[in-house]
């Protein structure tokens, strides 16, 4: 048992590792696998399922923005977990609910302190924003149609299809179109986003 602990352990260094070089499939295992661990805590603070998904959208933009710091980290779970946190006391705290704030969020961070959000990383932030913004604007009908549902609406490929009369090859194929035009926009812009994240 103790044996399969640390072989855990070191997979999940690698893959840190391997997102601090900017790996897109690493970055989407330890995305997953950390909106499943605490999706149910930040929904019991948060209330709303709308609400839970911003905080785990911004909290994972931000790791993903500052994943250069992920080598001289000791605990980059501990740190992804005071993200989140951040981002719960941020909505609760423009949502007027400061009630809700230390109970619930202690309870969350465990003895992770809440530190304060940078203005260079809010800069970089609606940077990013903004340039996706742009680059959802400028596809095509067909194209941001199957987006929206997709991205926002979390509708399945079949589903898609069914309400655009589209095949589902075809919604797959322009799905990945539109994405590729969406990462093309960030890359001309010097910015990097794994596709998880397109959901502006």
């Amino acid at each position: 048992m103790a044996s399969q602990g640390t072989n855990e352990d070191l997979d999940e260094k690698k893959l840190f590792a391997r997102v601090a070089d900017g790996d897109e499939e690493a970055f989407n295992i330890i995305y997953h696998h950390f909106i499943t661990l605490l999706g149910g805590a930040v929904f019991r603070i948060v209330k709303s399922e709308r609400d839970m998904e911003e905080v785990l959208q911004e909290a994972f933009l931000r790791v993903w923005l500052n994943r250069d710091t992920i080598p001289g980290l000791t605990n980059p779970g501990g740190w992804i977990r005071r993200i989140v946190v951040n981002e719960c006391y941020r909505l609760l705290k423009k949502k007027g609910l400061r009630e809700r704030l230390h109970e619930n969020l202690l309870s969350l961070a465990g003895e992770n302190a809440i530190s304060t959000h940078h203005t260079a990383q809010q800069v970089a932030l609606n940077e990013t924003r903004r340039i996706v913004q742009e680059a959802i604007a400028e596809l095509s009908p067909r194209q941001y149609a199957i987006y929206k549902l997709s991205r926002e609406q979390g509708k399945t490929t079949p589903e898609i299809a069914r309400i655009l009369g589209l095949t589902p090859d075809y919604v797959k194929k322009t799905l990945a179109t539109a994405l590729e035009k969406i990462r093309r926009k960030l890359k001309a812009a010097g910015k990097l986003l794994p596709s998880t994240l397109f959901f502006f």
